[in-house]
């Protein structure tokens, strides 16, 4: 058939795809257009071998003493049984995801039902479900899909608890805007049933529609905005937070989830008593520590759910033995309307008529109705909340997912593809559906983190337990004692501080502003805090890592004896500023100082700013001192030279800078040397060799050498030699031009008329190196007279005068090499 595939061997699909193939045992499938069709595998045989590649393998069959088959023959090979070690391994793996699965889940279900009762429980306590369970099919929807899809370990959707004030004033403004003629906001404890005969039912009806169209708007926008944002890739900006707004923002998460949990366990008995309530809340505090020690001695995957077998239990024998205690009225469960709990999947629309008489549409979904109540109006006031909902809750769901970069820094997250996930999948899906958005929930992430379960099995099984509470109803949640939540929560809370919680004032402050105010102007003022700690610490460190002049720092060029006299006379002309570090706003007003100082002080021409052990960029401010500082150098008679960075007369190293100046120092100070007339019997090579004695400050002639070189001119980048050549065994003396001696890419030496080449190749040979270590290069026109180390042999013999009086100029010239080097190395160590 045209469309019929045969799909051999388990691939790695998509989870999506696997919905709808169809593996057998033997990992085969047909796919035959729209139909399905299952195929019997083949059994597990291994063909004997009978023609071995090679004589050696044929040989080791036959020593086997195995039976030789024929072609259709086959040979049944038994499988490996499984050990019992490793099924037992795989049934822990199990039941540790149950484990962390339930612990999560039920962490989830105390967050949605505190978040419920501060959205709606002050309006109209038998629609807190309503708000549960749009959380609830939110999770289910998103969470499978994170679980499977993204790059963060345990992901586990939920919502984000920031959103829940800005829900509360969302709801209040629809309640507000549904009731025809009063608007007071009615609650629980005041008000009680009078509430049920107040309100009708075509009233809440509209409220919960309205309020249903205009939260699902909200997340909409805010996932298209977090989509935006992370295919932009705007919030990889987020990864670079400075470690104390990070941690500081992970332990004012675990103070949050303390507060939490103190308020769900003790709440519901302080009501009642406040000694009652203290009690509930040392329950909780016990049970929470009792819980960490168990993880100690027992596997940590069984103390959980042996804690809540046992407060469970434990609470249903005290119900039955003081028959006269009401579990919800002392607040040890929460207490909800018997009406309410009824309810499930989408039925908000499913409550008693005035009469009493009960009209359940179990049989239809809550859309049949929805756009029916929908107040458009109302919801077209509610923008000012969206509006500022989608701001903030974009901003702190970027921070967070920011912040698991950090938390998993061998996961690979990229941060941008994560915000974009919870934008589409986390936020406009779910608002489709009218449920809440979601984000990735640290709390459900720790716990199974501590738990030990696998790193995509919790988050799917937890998404399956809230679509299996929404689709049922969350009446199984009231069987649960409230300090078993607290506890789950005061645990998980203590454990982000004991974690996070640095002895660092910038954390402190992070998490007292969390504390007193929200969680997005403590990050705000954290990332100030740490730019202000910043500041003030590179202004205390000096931006001015050295001043020399040219007697004290050289450039690595090899000076000839009369031009290095010369800048030791008249080097304090060259000064040279090196500077370290950041140049801004707090470090630019000791830079104009030290060169007023510099300038004004002593008298020179010439000025180096070297700035290549500063960073690359500058503020306005520290554009503006250097400009102050050109405008003094130019005051007072300088030549500005600046390396590394594009002001004034500029040089990719200070090297190259300092010997510009000193160039333009020996050009100004020195003398133009007298050039003897040449005449006709005079040759060339005569003529370069006295130039270079000259250069070398010795007025005298040689003539015997002057008979024994030879004239090699070479062209700019023109090679003198590679390294790896062969030795040339002859002196290099350079009578004009520029040349660099290199070590790879590196600079070892810069050379100039009156230097000399190979003269250590001379005085300490090394037999076991024949080849050249460097290479030379010509920077200009280069002329150079070629002295073979042969010729000097014969002159010791044959003019031993001529010969010492060379061997002098060598030893002052390996003597001015060691003095430069000495010098630049002075340079050299202030960069490293």
């Amino acid at each position: 058939m045209e469309n019929e595939r045969l799909i051999v061997g388990r691939q790695q699909t998509s989870w999506w795809r696997r919905l709808f193939e169809l593996e057998d045992v033997g990992g085969e499938c047909i796919d035959v257009g729209v139909r399905l069709a299952r195929v019997e595998a083949p059994p597990k045989v291994v063909k004997r071998h009978q023609r071995s590649k090679s004589g050696v393998q044929r040989f080791a069959f036959l020593r086997s003493g195995r039976k030789i088959l024929r072609e259709e023959e086959e040979e049944e090979v038994e499988r490996p049984k499984v050990s019992s070690s490793s099924s037992r391994k795989k049934s822990r793996s199990f039941w540790k995801d149950v484990s962390a699965s339930l612990a999560s889940f039920l962490i989830t279900a105390v967050i949605y039902v505190s978040t419920a009762s501060s959205v709606v429980g002050k309006l109209d306590p038998r629609l807190i479900y309503v708000v549960v369970d749009t959380a609830l099919l939110g999770t289910a929807i998103c969470g499978i899909y994170l679980s499977l899809k993204s790059k963060v370990p345990w992901a586990i959707a939920s919502l984000d608890v920031g959103f829940s004030p800005l829900l509360a004033q969302l709801s209040e403004t629809c309640w507000r805007g549904c009731m025809r003629h009063h608007h007071r906001v009615y609650t629980w404890v005041a008000d009680g049933e009078r509430m049920y005969t107040h309100v009708t039912k075509e009233e809440r009806s509209n409220f919960v529609a309205t309020y249903l169209a205009a939260s699902s708007g909200m997340f909409f926008a805010a996932g298209i905005v977090l989509a935006a944002a992370g295919s932009l890739k705007l919030t990889r900006v987020v990864e670079f937070l400075p470690l104390p707004v990070t941690a500081g923002m992970l332990a004012s998460i675990g103070i949050s989830l303390i507060k939490s949990g103190a308020r769900v366990a003790a709440f519901g008995g302080w009501r009642v008593s406040k000694p009652l309530g203290v009690f509930w809340f040392a329950l909780a505090a016990s049970t929470s520590f009792l819980m960490r020690k168990l993880r100690q001695w027992i596997p940590p995957f069984l103390a959980t759910p042996l804690l809540l077998a046992a407060s469970v239990l434990g609470l249903q024998a005290f119900s039955f033995i003081s028959s006269s205690t009401n579990l919800h009225d002392c607040g040890a469960l929460f207490r909800w309307d018997d009406r309410m709990l009824r309810h499930k999947m989408w039925l908000p629309f499913d409550l008693e008529e005035e009469d009493g008489r009960s009209h359940h549409h179990h049989h239809r979904m809550v859309l049949l109705h929805f756009f029916r109540h929908i107040k458009w109006r109302v919801v077209f006031d509610c923008r000012g909340v969206a509006a500022a909902a989608v701001v903030l809750g974009v901003i702190k769901i970027a921070m967070k997912t920011g912040s698991l970069a950090a938390l998993f820094p061998a996961a690979k997250i990229n941060v941008d593809d994560e915000v974009f996930r919870i934008g589409v999948a986390g936020n406009v899906v779910p608002a489709l559906f009218l449920s809440m958005g979601q984000a990735y929930s640290f709390s459900s992430l720790k716990v199974a983190q501590q738990l030990g379960a696998s790193e995509r099995g919790v988050g799917v099984v937890t998404s399956l337990l809230c679509l299996a509470t929404w689709a049922c109803g969350i009446g199984i949640l009231r069987h649960i004692p409230r300090f078993m939540y607290g506890a789950l929560l005061l645990d998980l809370g203590w454990d982000y501080v004991h974690t996070y919680l640095r002895f660092d004032a910038t954390v402190f402050a992070i998490v007292f502003i969390a504390a007193a105010t929200s969680l997005l102007e403590a990050i705000s003022v954290g990332v100030v805090l740490c730019l202000m700690s910043t500041a003030s610490k590179l202004a205390g460190e000096s931006v001015i890592a050295s001043v020399h002049t040219a007697k004290t720092v050289r450039s690595t060029i090899e000076r000839n004896p009369r031009q290095s006299s010369l800048l030791d006379d008249l080097g304090d002309a060259i000064k040279i500023l090196t500077l370290r570090g950041y140049v801004f706003f707090g470090s630019a007003a000791e830079l104009v100082d030290t060169v007023r100082d510099l300038v004004t002080s002593s008298k020179g021409k010439y000025l180096i700013l070297d700035v290549t052990q500063c960073f690359g960029t500058f503020d306005s401010t520290a554009v503006s001192a250097f400009q102050q500082v050109a405008l003094m150098a130019k005051t007072n008679d300088y030549e500005l030279y600046c390396a590394g960075y594009s002001l004034g007369t500029t040089f990719q190293t200070a090297d190259d800078a300092i010997e510009h100046a000193e160039d333009a120092l020996l050009t100004q100070s020195l003398p133009p040397t007298p050039v003897a007339k040449r005449r006709s019997y005079v040759s060339m090579e005569a003529a370069l060799f006295r130039a270079w004695l000259q250069a070398n400050n010795v007025d005298s002639d040689i003539p015997a050498i002057a008979a024994c070189v030879a004239v090699r001119e070479f062209q700019p980048q023109e090679l003198v030699y590679r390294k790896g050549d062969d030795r040339d065994d002859s002196f290099l003396l350079v009578c004009a031009g520029r040349l660099r001696l290199l070590n790879d890419d590196r600079c070892v030496r810069k050379l100039a008329p009156g230097n000399a080449v190979s003269v250590g190749d001379y005085y300490f040979p090394n037999a076991r190196k024949p080849t050249r270590p460097h290479t030379l290069v010509a920077l200009a026109s280069t002329i150079l007279l070629r002295f073979p180390y042969v010729k000097l042999r014969a002159l010791e013999t044959e003019n031993p005068n001529s010969a010492i009086a060379f061997h002098k100029l060598m030893a002052s010239s390996l003597t001015a090499k060691n003095r430069n080097s000495l010098l630049a190395l002075r340079h050299f160590e202030q960069h490293h």
